[in-house]
């Protein structure tokens, strides 16, 4: 009987984590984009518009990204390797090597850093550092409470998938996202909590971006008999 009280207190612990840190990824993906629009805003529009291309021409075009992956790098070597890399890679290293202990600072590195880039206009995309500060938020999270391990890597999945399913207006994604890449696999303690967490990161980012997709599909038709033949031989050559 005992042991039934301990498992429902868990599970109840738990699913209140899973919400905290899904919602509170949410937020952190408002501040994200937020603090992405105001980047390309000042730097793509103030100054590669109004004083680098009037100045240098072409050259100033080419001068913006380059400053700005300067900039990064600066910013990597002196707070560390949060502000460099594609993002999962550093979650999984975590989990590895630091019983799924992250630094405080790469929530602020995951922000500032891909926001200068793309706001440079260099070539980087929003899974990874959104991501990223997800699972530190997580991270963090359980650190505060003391968490055990287990726990640590629970919240960095629910803290990612929170981040995942806000910033990409996609709850089921970013669980999805969490399982297949952050737990490596569909660890059955671990599939509710997650799912749990990317609805309420979307559930927060909807309230204040609208529930609109953020990748819009054409309307597709059923295609004529000839092109699915052709489509069927595709698959096949493909998968030969």
């Amino acid at each position: 009987m005992a042991s039934s009280r301990d498992d429902l207190r868990e599970g109840v612990l738990l699913f209140g984590l899973a919400v905290s840190s899904g919602g509170l990824a949410g937020l952190l993906a408002v501040v994200f984009r937020v603090s992405l629009e105001l980047s390309k805003a000042s730097l793509r529009g103030y100054l590669a518009l109004r004083l680098l291309e009037p100045a240098l021409g072409p050259l100033g075009i080419i001068l913006l990204p380059a400053g700005g992956i300067l900039l990064v790098g600066l910013l990597a070597r002196t707070f560390g390797k949060e502000a460099q890399g594609h993002g999962v890679p550093q979650i999984l290293q975590s989990i590895a090597q630091k019983d799924g202990r992250m630094r405080p600072l790469a929530i602020v590195l995951g922000v500032v850093a891909p926001s200068i880039t793309i706001g440079a206009g260099g070539s980087v995309g929003r899974e990874g550092p959104i991501a990223l500060t997800g699972a530190a938020l997580g991270s963090l999270l359980g650190q505060v409470l003391r968490l055990e391990r287990r726990h640590l890597y629970l919240l960095l999945g629910c803290g990612a998938a929170g981040g995942i399913g806000a910033i990409f207006n996609a709850p089921l994604a970013g669980g999805f996202f969490a399982l297949e890449i952050v737990m490596g696999g569909f660890v059955p303690q671990a599939i509710f909590p997650v799912f749990v967490a990317g609805l309420a990161g979307n559930l927060v980012y909807r309230e204040f971006f609208g529930a609109a997709p953020v990748l819009s599909a054409p309307g597709l038709s059923l295609p004529a008999a000839p092109a699915v033949v052709l489509s069927l031989l595709l698959g096949v050559g493909g998968a030969l």
